[in-house]
């Protein structure tokens, strides 16, 4: 008998999304069965939705590409949920940037695990990364795939570009000379996203900045100094203490000003970090800049 799909509750969908977000992955497509994360340099991952794509459920079951060697290489806490067949790879249409088996009926193939929380999915995923990264992909490659091996090991080269939409381009050989490229890639679709907002006082805003100022707490870059009237009053407000990690009282000592560099570094730096560790993450930060 199949497994139960168990549909995660608000506040763990809550978790699961902010997770996400502070590890560098982005809602890319989202249907009435599946909702895809990509990133920069990120495993395209999928999870299950139960509802629709106007009201997503997200539930415990995440799909990974099957060329990632997780027969090889195994993976702490994996809870391989089989297909109808029993396999260890499943097929499902909805799996569009995953490689298609050609010869069985043409369906895009993937990985499926339970996770029991989102501490479970953080895991797997941060595993699979690490797969991803170091190129750990099966033998056994298929030409459609965007996860071969010369792929995996160009870091620079965008992951969840549709093979399509780069048909017949000529691109320069180096990804750095974009600006120079004659390839014509299509943009602006627009798509469907799932998010929750979360509720900001513009007072409390107000006195962090009458407090601290409007220089980073990080690095001190001054907008104002370098852009003149453009950047007079213009700064980013941090969240020492993620609002996404629940609702609570705020004030001033939780927040601090921080550049548009410094704000994106400190919240990739929080993926490493334990929430008990997310108070002195400015410091830490502060010992990575380069002087």
């Amino acid at each position: 008998m199949a497994k139960a799909i168990r549909p995660l509750a608000p506040q763990e969908t809550e978790k699961v999304l902010s997770m996400l977000s502070n590890l560098g992955f982005h809602q890319s497509k989202i249907t009435d069965k599946q909702i895809e994360f990509s990133g920069d340099n990120l495993p395209t991952i999928y999870l299950h939705n139960k509802r629709t794509k106007e009201e997503p459920l997200i539930c415990g079951i995440v799909c990974f590409n099957p060329e990632l060697d997780f027969e090889r290489n195994h993976l702490e806490g994996f809870m391989h949920r089989p297909s109808q067949s029993g396999e260890f790879k499943s097929k499902n249409s909805n799996w569009t940037a995953f490689p298609k088996d050609l010869i069985n009926g043409g369906a895009n193939e993937g990985v499926r695990s339970d996770f029991v929380s989102p501490e479970h999915l953080k895991n797997l995923v941060l595993q699979v990364m690490s797969l991803y990264r170091t190129g750990k992909v099966n033998s056994k490659e298929k030409n459609n795939s965007l996860f071969t091996a010369s792929n995996l090991n160009k870091k620079s080269q965008p992951k969840t570009m549709e093979n399509k939409e780069l048909h017949g381009a000529n691109i320069t050989k180096s990804p750095l000379d974009d600006f120079h490229t004659e390839a014509k890639v299509p943009e602006g679709k627009p798509r469907t996203f799932f998010t929750y907002r979360y509720e900001r006082s513009p007072k409390l805003r107000a006195a962090v900045l009458n407090k601290f100022g409007y220089k980073c707490a990080v690095c001190g870059f001054d907008f104002e100094k370098i852009y003149g009237q453009l950047g007079k009053n213009f700064i980013e407000v941090h969240h020492m203490i993620p609002v996404s990690e629940k609702e609570r009282e705020n004030d001033v000592n939780n927040l601090r000003p921080l550049c548009s560099n410094c704000h994106r570094m400190i919240h990739r730096l929080y993926s490493s970090l334990e929430p008990e560790e997310y108070a002195g993450a400015i410091d830490l930060l502060k010992l990575t800049i380069n002087k």
